[in-house]
């Protein structure tokens, strides 16, 4: 598998000993909802391992830097298509809108999504009209 192999690589690199290494295996396999965010963040070797590290904790204050579950990314992903109306050969945004957007998301991440989440509760009720 090749998120094990990532992981494990990262964890040689760092040093981890073998048992840790093996609660690092064990963690990826019970978690494979992290495999396909592992494969695409690879090349962030640090923040995936720093991710893992976070969530074995199970600390309910831990933010992972990359690492996501499959089944948030196609619902964060689903969301942005239908209100950007990218379904629909529709989004009239440009590069310019698109920077400004995602800075507002990165500063204020919290009331972002409670706006979004809003604003597209407003555009499926009006779309589905």
């Amino acid at each position: 598998m090749e998120a094990i192999d990532i992981v494990l690589e990262g964890a040689i690199k760092l040093g981890v000993n073998k048992k840790g290494q093996s609660e690092l295996i064990k963690f990826i396999l019970d978690n494979p909802s992290y495999h396909y965010s592992i494969v695409t963040n690879q090349k962030n070797l640090t923040h995936v391992m720093h991710d893992i590290s976070g969530l074995m904790r199970d600390d309910e204050f831990f933010l992972p830097r990359v690492l996501f579950k499959n089944d948030e990314y196609k619902e964060v992903k689903e969301k942005l298509t239908r209100y950007y109306e990218l379904d629909l050969d529709n989004c009239k945004m440009t590069n310019k809108m698109w920077i400004e957007e995602l800075a507002k998301c990165m500063i204020d991440s919290d009331d972002y999504v409670k706006d979004f989440n809003l604003n597209l509760k407003k555009y499926d009720d009006e779309r589905n009209v």
